[in-house]
């Protein structure tokens, strides 16, 4: 359906970008599959970063949250060495 979708609308789609994240809480994934699309086979991830939001597959949030927190004691390290 995503193939039939892609080349009615021909979006372009960058092949090394295009990853596949099952969401799920399952543990064992061996009976999924691997997709195609446009050609190419889809690399099975368990997050993905769009738009800035990191996305694990269990939607626990837990990365996000991380990168978050480490970014706000970067700002607040820098500021204190700056200002003191």
């Amino acid at each position: 359906m995503v193939q039939q979708w892609c080349d009615r609308t021909r979006p372009s789609n960058n092949q090394q970008k295009t990853v596949m994240v099952p969401f799920t809480q399952r543990r064992n994934l061996r009976g999924l599959k691997q997709l195609t699309l446009t050609g190419h086979t889809l690399q099975l991830t368990t997050e993905v970063k769009y738009l800035g939001l990191t996305v694990d597959k269990g939607l626990t949030w837990k990365t996000q949250l991380k990168n978050v927190i480490n970014k706000a004691y970067r700002a607040f390290w820098t500021c204190k060495g700056t200002f003191g």
